[in-house]
């Protein structure tokens, strides 16, 4: 069969269901590869720990706290890793942020409290102190933990009072709505252990990459989230793949 004859039968409305299979076979196998690459190349749920080996945010902290924001349908208002409604923060790119920002925050403290001149250039040594922390994977597979640095554990628990104050503090400037919706401390304080995951997720390398587990996604340069090469080589690739697709059928149904 040549090339102007397949188009015409793939064209002919009578042949309906030779697209439609070919259509079916390529999307069930790529639903089937997303679903395997899901479950083999998924990020870990670890214990975080302190220096000295105490428990920071626990395994199942992180388990209660996705049980929490399904329960109350926060998905329904904001969005995790990108996936949910857009009427309040993603919690993943916020949490991140603010990993950084209390980071950031703690170690010019210390500075201070060590009588030290803050220069421009401690300045800088301290963001690509943050970056650099934020980056580097210490989990341990042996015991499914990592071990976080002291500006790490500062910002867990800063993080928590952050989302204790967005829920039951109605003055609060990102305070959520309706107030009251969500009160009780331990609920909290295990739904935000659940968005420092996530931040952990989106900012640490995966092992043996120079990119996240997101593929640094979200976009955050203060804590050294920079699309990699790979990401914007194949979102132009999808694009222009997208467009060149679209302009074939279109100049083969106008031919035809």
């Amino acid at each position: 069969m040549s090339k102007q004859n397949l188009i015409e039968y793939l064209l002919n409305p009578k042949n309906w269901w030779f697209p439609l299979l070919i259509i079916f076979v390529i999307s069930i196998t790529g639903v089937f590869m997303m679903g395997l690459h899901t479950y083999t190349e998924a990020p870990p749920v670890p214990d975080f720990k302190d220096k000295s080996g105490g428990i920071i945010i626990s395994q199942e902290d992180i388990q209660e706290g996705q049980m929490i924001f399904q329960q109350y349908a926060l998905m329904e208002y904001g969005s995790m890793f990108g996936d949910g409604a857009y009427r309040g923060p993603d919690y993943t790119a916020e949490a991140l942020h603010y990993t950084a920002v209390f980071m950031t925050d703690y170690y010019q403290q210390q500075l201070l409290q060590a009588n030290t001149d803050q220069t421009d250039l401690l300045r800088l040594g301290i963001s690509e102190k943050v970056k650099a922390e934020i980056k580097t994977n210490t989990y341990h597979e042996a015991t499914n933990s990592v071990v976080l640095s002291e500006g790490q554990v500062h910002a867990v628990q800063t993080l928590a009072n952050y989302y204790y104050q967005v829920f039951t503090n109605p003055q609060h400037e990102q305070a959520f709505s309706p107030a009251g919706y969500l009160t009780d401390p331990a609920a909290i304080r295990q739904l935000s252990a659940f968005f420092f995951w996530g931040s952990w997720v989106c900012g640490t390398e995966r092992p043996g990459k120079s990119y996240s587990y997101t593929h640094n996604w979200p976009y955050d340069p203060e804590a050294g989230n920079i699309a990699s090469p790979a990401v914007t080589i194949w979102s132009i690739i999808g694009s222009l793949g997208l467009i060149v697709g679209l302009g074939i059928v279109l100049y083969y149904h106008g031919k035809l």
